[in-house]
């Protein structure tokens, strides 16, 4: 099961788009390692995945980003294990 990549890339463009308005340089580091993604292959949304619980481990989000991420790590998350 994909995940809506439509609903994914939106949701990462929207994170990335107000970290670089308020230039949260931290937080971007770590998603664009990993995104926007070059190929629709596992290895690519597993990077995804990656910096997403990256993101979700650091507790330093405000609360409606950190609401976000933990929505988009458990949607990728899916599609990785293709559970």
């Amino acid at each position: 099961m994909a995940p809506q990549h439509t609903t994914v890339d939106d949701a990462i463009y929207a994170l990335v788009e107000g970290w670089c308005d308020r230039r949260d340089l931290g937080h971007l580091r770590i998603i664009l390692a990993a995104w926007p993604r070059t190929t629709d292959l596992t290895d690519d949304w597993a990077m995804v995945m990656e910096a997403l619980r990256d993101l979700r481990a650091s507790r330093s989000l405000p609360e409606d980003e950190q609401g976000i991420v933990e929505r988009l790590v458990t949607e990728v998350e899916h599609a990785v294990y293709r559970t």
